[in-house]
């Protein structure tokens, strides 16, 4: 009993903490994101081994993402993404990827950290005279201070490889490999 009591009493004495309270995440609760940022081709890489310079400037990119939660650490959206660069010869490349989305968060205290997954198409243009819609797929992951239980800013860094099918133009087929990189806000509702 008296070991109790001198227990009890450490745990009254102690200093009193102050501790911010967010809700955590359920089946259901939803997100929405935004970002823009730096948009870096890196090279290309034909299906028959042969790999090429990306031949273009790095460029600018945006994206909307909407997420919904399947328990407190999973979560499945969707995601419109854009981009643009200049080739070598001043020509726009522009890449319009639609996606979704799968990702994990790991929340320690104020921050999380999602690692995810997009799987898509993407929608390019070259110039004025050859677009084509290739397979995509979006491996990445960010990090996000919760300023409070609805806000989040925070960045991610995500690898883009994108595939070309073969057709006329590319016999054996390519792919595309860029990077991103993009500050970005998350609203929780």
């Amino acid at each position: 009993m008296l070991a109790l009591m001198l227990i009890a009493g450490g745990f009254a004495g102690a200093k009193e903490r102050s501790i911010v309270a967010l809700s955590g995440h359920e089946l259901g609760d939803q997100t929405f994101s935004i970002g823009v940022g730096l948009f870096l081709p890196l090279f290309h890489q034909f299906l028959s081994g042969e790999v090429l310079d990306a031949n273009t400037s790095p460029g600018a990119m945006g994206f909307l993402n909407w997420n919904a939660y399947l328990n407190h650490s999973w979560r499945l959206g969707l995601e419109l993404c854009g981009a643009f660069a200049f080739d070598v010869n001043s020509r726009p490349v522009v890449f319009l990827p639609v996606s979704a989305k799968i990702s994990y968060v790991m929340n320690i205290d104020r921050f999380e950290i999602p690692v995810f997954l997009n799987l898509g198409v993407n929608i390019g243009k070259y110039g004025e005279e050859h677009s084509n819609i290739m397979l995509f797929l979006k491996p990445g992951v960010a990090c996000f201070y919760r300023w409070d239980s609805n806000l989040s800013f925070g960045g991610r860094l995500a690898w883009w490889a994108s595939l070309e099918l073969p057709t006329s133009d590319t016999p054996t087929g390519m792919m595309g490999y860029h990077l991103e990189i993009s500050p970005a806000l998350f609203y929780h509702f």
